[in-house]
């Protein structure tokens, strides 16, 4: 049997990191549920840009005094505005919203009322 130390090794072994913002007990509660899931369906490079963009919303949204759960389409726009947020990470925030949203561990989906960002050409 391994013994308990005070510094644990990441959840199952994952060496790609963790969102870690100063969370409260609630968003960690949502968020590990959300990390398990994205370790079941992503991996590798995937994994790490999701996980980077999630930490980047957290980061906007404690700097306004909001936690996750209080987020509304209004701050989701406002984020994407201000940050100049690229397509995908705006759609790894929604499929975070979503993916809560269906498990009913929030009440509401910001993200479901917003539209990605248009698509630049590649020149």
């Amino acid at each position: 049997m391994k013994e308990i130390t005070p510094n644990p090794p990441p959840r199952h072994g994952n060496q790609q990191g963790r969102v870690s913002a100063r969370l409260s007990r609630r968003e960690r509660r949502l968020l590990f549920a959300y990390e398990d899931a994205l370790l079941a369906h992503r991996s590798g490079r995937a994994l790490v840009v999701q996980l980077g963009a999630l930490t980047a919303w957290l980061l906007w949204l404690h700097r306004r005094g909001f936690e996750l759960g209080e987020a509304w389409p209004q701050d989701l726009a406002g984020w994407r505005r201000s940050a100049r947020v690229l397509a995908h990470r705006f759609e790894a925030v929604r499929a975070l919203y979503r993916y809560l949203y269906c498990r009913r561990l929030l009440r509401h989906d910001p993200g479901a009322v917003l539209e990605l960002p248009p698509r630049r050409g590649r020149r």
